[in-house]
């Protein structure tokens, strides 16, 4: 495992301001990487929901767990034949 994100936020502040940095500007600085950290993380959970739902279809698993004894149904039966792709 590589190093923490507060490891490389530090790294990055000594970069930019140098080792003299003042307090208030350090903070500042490390709040605003921080901050974009937890947006580039939203972000990428939100695109890994999105595909979960196109590859399984929306609703898929809440399908199963309702619909679990009906005969000859299986949640990839109907990702292949009973839904579109986005945009097609």
């Amino acid at each position: 495992m590589g190093p923490s994100t507060s490891t490389v936020i530090d790294a990055l502040i000594v970069a930019i301001e140098g080792d003299a940095a003042d307090a208030r500007r350090h903070y500042y600085l490390r709040q605003a990487l921080q901050g974009l950290v937890r947006q580039a993380r939203a972000e990428q959970m939100l695109e890994m929901r999105r595909n979960v739902e196109r590859l399984a279809g929306k609703g898929c698993l809440a399908r199963a767990r309702l619909r679990p004894d009906v005969q000859g149904w299986s949640p990839q039966q109907e990702l292949e034949f009973g839904r579109r792709e986005p945009g097609a």
